[in-house]
């Protein structure tokens, strides 16, 4: 399943595959959170209405208008693959001075059918090609901004233009390939995504029991009562970072009363077997504390994409590797989304991972070929999506990795920083 837009804040055309582990890396103002918005925005409707920005994170709903692209109309869509079969979904969203945004156009492909319905004016059209051949969400935008084709239809409200009961309204059901068309519009959907902010909480001697998302973290105590217990696998995972990274033993959560329902809670940090409260360790802990635990909860709901904004906040550069160890395992174990980063360690530490388990584990089940063993991610599970801001915009660069952990179509741009600031301190 791939995510896409065009026009989109600072990107005349960006694409994420949402079944991959994504690394966004990049300068300040490259687009790297653009992205993250970009798939927070998309999965949290499925495209059924006018998408929004989140306001948690300091944008308005309708920031991703471009004066790069003097405010032009912005088109998102996703497709999905199911036995082979692959769907596509795009709307266009106008921009205008006097009226909200609205939704102009959008269209669905399926089995070589697309149906579009557009607004001009008053006037609603749809129309469907049949015997259409898309491949790529390059293929799916032209397809859907062609002209011509078009019959009248009458909105029945004024529902946004892919309401379902708009959609209803427009098709003949007597046409050829109806059931299918309209099966495959309403069920094909996306996943749910979890956004987790870089201006995560500071610690606090007790937290309210309450399990609703907080894109600060608050809400990681609760939580971690519910998982910690039912995902050892995971909690092991996250001991064996906080050993390495040094900055814990355990991550202990209790009630403060037994006896009460809702009873505010305490976080314990064991370290040199001792028990301290989170406000007494340092700070890296709990701005860490949070993505563990939504990397925990999204291990539990296999159809959660998390978003992360900088993982390795406040960590030192051994914790920040010790994640890209974390991050690796949780990997193997299912763990899909997109990582917003400026740490060369976790990324070089996720890459070493990768070498290294793939030659050891694939040595190990030659010997004992034993199935149960995590599986080691593959080159085609990652991708590294390099960001950089022009005077044109901003652009995305795809890095691939490959089996001994080298990169694969780096660009010059993605060394060159570190390359000058070798040299300058070689004395």
């Amino acid at each position: 399943m791939k995510i896409f837009a065009e026009n989109f804040r600072g990107f005349s055309f960006v694409e994420v595959d949402l079944q991959k582990i994504n690394f966004l890396l990049g300068d300040n103002s490259s687009g790297k959170s653009s992205i993250l918005h970009l798939i927070s925005a998309v999965t949290e409707n499925d495209l059924r209405d006018i998408p929004r920005l989140s306001d948690k994170f300091g944008v308005r709903p309708f920031d991703y208008f471009s004066p790069y692209f003097n405010y032009k109309d912005v088109s998102f869509g996703f497709s999905t693959e199911d036995d082979g079969e692959i769907f596509y979904k795009i709307i266009t969203v106008r921009r205008s001075k006097d009226i909200p945004p609205m939704i102009t156009s959008c269209s669905y492909y399926s089995k070589g059918s697309l149906f579009t319905l557009k607004t001009i004016g008053e006037v609603c059209r749809s129309r469907i090609i049949s015997g259409q051949i898309i491949r790529s969400a390059g293929d799916a935008l032209r397809a859907h901004k062609k002209q011509g084709g078009f019959r009248s239809f009458d909105r029945i409200s004024r529902l946004p233009l892919g309401d379902p009961s708009v959609i209803l309204s427009a098709f003949n059901y007597k046409e050829d390939g109806y059931e299918d068309n309209i099966r495959n519009i309403f069920t094909q959907g996306l996943p749910t995504s979890r956004f987790v902010s870089p201006t995560r909480a500071l610690p606090e001697q007790f937290y309210d029991f309450t399990r609703k998302f907080n894109a600060q973290g608050k809400h990681f105590a609760a939580m971690w009562m519910d998982f910690s217990d039912d995902q050892e696998d995971a909690s092991s995972d996250i001991r064996e970072f906080g050993l390495e990274s040094g900055l814990f033993e355990d991550i202990i959560v209790r009630k403060l009363s037994r006896r009460i329902p809702d009873s505010p809670l305490t976080v314990s940090v064991k370290k040199s077997s001792k028990d301290f409260f989170l406000n007494q360790v340092g700070i890296g802990v709990s701005q860490v504390v949070p993505v563990l635990m939504e990397t925990m909860f999204s291990l539990g709901v296999p159809s959660n994409i998390l978003l992360v904004q900088q993982p390795e906040l406040h960590l030192h550069p051994i914790a920040q590797a010790a994640f890209g160890t974390y991050l690796y395992k949780s990997s193997q174990r299912g763990l899909r989304g997109a990582f917003e980063t400026h740490s060369s360690y976790l990324l070089d530490r996720f890459r070493a991972e990768m070498r290294d388990r793939c030659a050891t584990e694939h040595a190990a089940k030659d010997e004992r070929g034993n199935p149960n063993d995590p599986t080691p991610i593959s080159p085609r599970d990652v991708c590294i999506i390099f960001c950089q801001n022009t005077a044109e915009g901003n652009k995305t660069h795809s890095i691939g990795i490959a089996d001994d952990g080298s990169l694969i179509g780096d660009p010059p741009e993605y060394h060159s920083f570190f390359m000058e600031e070798l040299f300058r301190t070689i004395f």
